[in-house]
């Protein structure tokens, strides 16, 4: 025992099977509700290292890759190398546990990981599963709930993160007292009371989208009203408007000034009598179904032009004009 204490090991301290096989069984029997099959069963090497947390007083590093289950330690097709050293001129056989690697991919393999490592350090006495799988659910429980616009989901390397972060602040604030007996135990108390801590809530914070996903502001609209305001491109589409418009009364004008000649398109025009006027002295059109006594409308202008005499412009038909 004193050459275990003060000589470093390579590795945890194997437990005898007879005590593996006891534990195991009284981890079962204080969780009856829960079904412990060989993938979620801690395996040997899990178990042995929190064995080892509780026998130096003190948690050290443990990765999530290495929260193994015991169905991948069985499929494991390496063997437990053995070394063999020379001491003192004798002959030391150690045997170590092969290297098997957990699978922390999805989210689903990371909770089932820090589970096992929640079942590994209640068989080693040192917690209680229930009350570390409910710090578990917790920061899992992030990962579903919603989120403001412009922000991303918690994602679960923000859950692996604080859990690092936990299990840091744990490890030092329980430093010398891990195995200490009492109701709550040590761990328990630290993990309850530090899951709310303020580095383990940053680490769950749910992120803004990146600059080229955040949408620009509203560019301030300026007054429409005054001159100044006006924007280069809004300039010449007004520009444009007017010289359309400047284009289609030019237009209008023209075929009028045609039809009352006779010129281009009189074929295709209404006949007018000669002397007839398209347009009254303010340059109005004049209504030529009125004159022929033809318009629907009984007012003094119509959609087509005013209705006066194409003659005289005075307020008649045409067709009455007496000269």
């Amino acid at each position: 025992e004193l050459k275990d204490k003060f000589e470093p090991r390579e590795e945890a301290k194997r437990l005898s099977m007879a005590d593996r096989v006891d534990r195991l069984d009284r981890l079962r029997k204080s969780l009856p509700g829960m079904t412990i099959d060989t993938w979620l069963e801690p395996s040997h090497a899990l178990v042995d290292k929190a064995v080892s947390f509780a026998e130096e007083q003190c948690l050290g590093p443990l990765e999530l890759s290495k929260c193994t289950s015991r169905e991948a330690e069985m499929r494991s097709e390496k063997r437990d190398p053995v070394t063999f050293k020379l001491e003192q001129l004798n002959i030391k056989v150690t045997k170590n546990h092969a290297a098997v690697t957990a699978d922390t991919s999805t989210d689903l393999h990371v909770r089932t990981c820090m589970q096992r490592r929640a079942l590994a350090f209640h068989m080693a006495g040192i917690a209680t599963f229930t009350v570390l799988d409910k710090v578990i659910s917790r920061f899992f429980g992030h990962m579903m709930r919603p989120v403001y616009p412009g922000q991303h989901p918690v994602a679960l390397r923000q859950v692996v993160d604080a859990d690092k972060t936990l299990w840091v602040l744990v490890s030092q604030e329980t430093r010398g007292k891990a195995l200490t007996s009492g109701s709550p135990l040590p761990i328990d108390a630290a993990v309850d009371s530090l899951k709310d801590a303020p580095e383990v809530s940053f680490a769950l914070m749910p992120r803004a989208h990146g600059s080229g996903h955040v949408p620009p502001p509203p560019k301030l609209t300026a007054d429409t009203e005054a001159p100044d305001a006006l924007t280069r491109a809004k300039r010449r589409r007004l520009a444009k408007a007017a010289k359309m418009k400047a284009a289609k009364d030019a237009a209008k004008d023209a075929a009028a000034s045609s039809t009352a000649t006779g010129g281009k398109g009189a074929g295709k025009g209404i006949d007018i009598p000669p002397g007839a006027k398209t347009r009254d002295e303010q340059g109005r059109p004049i209504c030529f179904r009125y004159n022929r006594k033809a318009c629907d409308q009984s007012k003094e202008k119509c959609s087509r032009g005013y209705h006066v005499c194409w003659f005289c412009l005075k307020p008649h038909a045409g067709a009455d004009h007496k000269e």
